[in-house]
């Protein structure tokens, strides 16, 4: 959703009907949506993830090997490409985008890529909204990179940034939770450590931050498995000082027996 609550952005995926893209929806002051585009305006390939910059003037989308960027009407919601769009994510491995987020302060984008066990990370133009990746990127997470420099054995499935910008995280596959600290002057990541595997349950799924930057919370699976994969909601409360997360005395809470998996959580102001 942009931040103004008028608009909706939604990424659509190539399944032989049409092309992959993004749809615009104005929010109606009843709640209702109107689609304001006639078809998807159009991605480098499937729309994998959207971010917008806080001030909502940029929208991008990750979208195979690369960035899809835009310039966001405020009035209309109408996208419009910026120049040197699509910017390429290179990590020097064979991989596809999937996950995407812009810090809360507007100035980096962060960006992970399937067989890829990095973050790669884009300077945000605050003028222009294009991208150039910051020294460094991308940023690996351990276990160290093979003799070629490259993490190209693993993968990063899910982003999150607590409030005040301090503090990245990263989920992966294998339950670990990588924590990084945010450069404040050129948004580089420098790493600082990765929770236990299955931390809390924690199995890779997204991970959602509280606004006030307190808590993180995720989904996992029950101890042993239940019928579902993905059948609890995991929180951990983030230490303000070194980012650290800590299972809260009351998780997990389970998703009742019978009810689809988690997918995609959302935490309200």
């Amino acid at each position: 959703m942009h931040p103004s609550g008028k608009f909706i952005f939604a990424g659509t995926v190539d399944q032989g009907v049409a092309s992959p893209g993004i749809l615009v929806f104005r929010v109606n002051r009843n709640g209702s949506l109107t689609l304001l585009t006639s078809g998807p305006v159009l991605t480098d390939s499937d729309a994998i993830s959207l971010a917008i910059n806080p001030d909502g003037k940029f929208l991008y989308v990750t979208s195979g090997s690369s960035i899809d960027a835009f310039a966001i009407n405020q009035t209309t919601g109408a996208l419009a490409p910026l120049a040197g769009s699509p910017f390429a994510v290179e990590t020097g491995c064979a991989s596809q985008t999937t996950d995407s987020l812009a810090d809360v302060f507007g100035r980096s984008l962060y960006v992970t890529t399937t067989e890829n066990l990095a973050v790669s990370a884009f300077a945000i133009n605050g003028s222009t909204g294009s991208l150039h990746e910051i020294g460094g990127s991308p940023f690996l997470d351990p276990p160290f990179p093979d003799t070629t420099g490259k993490n190209c054995d693993g993968q990063i499935t899910s982003l999150a940034a607590e409030s005040t910008g301090r503090f990245l995280f990263a989920g992966k596959p294998d339950g670990a939770i990588s924590i990084f600290a945010i450069n404040a002057g050129d948004g580089s990541l420098r790493h600082l450590k990765n929770t236990p595997v299955n931390y809390g349950d924690y199995s890779g799924g997204p991970l959602a931050p509280d606004p006030a930057g307190r808590f993180l919370y995720t989904f996992g699976n029950s101890t042993p498995p239940g019928p579902n994969p993905l059948n609890e909601v995991i929180g951990f409360a983030i230490n303000q000082s070194t980012g650290d997360l800590t299972v809260l005395p009351t998780s997990p809470t389970p998703i009742p027996t019978g009810l689809a998996q988690g997918f995609r959580l959302v935490v309200t102001p």
